[in-house]
C-alpha cells in the first residue's frame, strides 16, 4: 500500500524474507519528494519512537529533491537485542531542521506490511482484487 506525498518521504515498497529459522531480512524503498536526511524510526506499540541505528544494514540516507533509497535491513532473531518491532515509519529532517514524517507501516503477525491506523491514520490495507465484484454470480446482488 503506498500513500504519495508531495511534502513527506514515502514507502514504496517494503516486505520481509525469512533468510533461515533464525535470520530475517527487511527490504525497505522509499522516496523523498524534498532533499534533507532520512532516517527509518520503530516502534513496538506505535506510540514511542525510536531511531533504528543498532539494526544491520541501516544508515540513516542523505537525499535530494525526488530521491529514491533502499535500506536491506537484517535481524538475527537469535539475539535478543534484534528483535523486529512492529511499526516503521521514516523521518526526515530538512536542512532547516523542518521534520517530516511519513504514514507509519505496520508489520502483522503474518509478516504482511500494511499502513497502521495508529490514533486515527487512515490505516487499513486493500484487497488484492478490489474494486472488482466480490459475488459470484449466482448471489444475489
Amino acid at each position: 500500500m503506498v500513500w504519495e506525498s508531495d511534502t513527506s518521504p514515502f514507502f514504496l515498497n517494503v516486505y520481509l524474507k525469512s533468510v533461515t529459522q533464525w535470520y530475517d531480512m527487511v527490504f525497505m524503498y522509499g522516496e523523498s519528494p524534498k532533499a534533507g536526511t532520512v532516517y527509518i524510526q520503530s516502534s513496538n506499540d506505535g506510540k514511542n519512537w525510536k531511531d533504528i541505528s543498532g539494526t544491520d544494514g541501516y544508515a540513516p540516507v542523505e537525499t535530494e529533491k525526488n530521491s529514491s533509497f533502499l535500506w536491506m535491513l537484517s535481524y538475527d532473531l537469535s539475539v535478543s537485542e534484534q528483535v523486529r518491532p512492529k511499526y516503521y515509519r521514516l523521518l526526515q529532517i530538512s536542512d532547516d531542521g523542518t521534520e517530516l514524517y511519513s504514514d507509519a507501516l505496520e508489520l502483522s503477525g503474518d509478516f504482511i506490511f500494511t499502513a497502521a491506523d495508529i490514533e486515527g491514520g487512515r490505516g487499513g490495507e486493500t484487497s488484492p482484487n478490489e474494486g472488482e465484484n466480490q459475488l459470484s454470480d449466482n448471489e444475489p446482488r
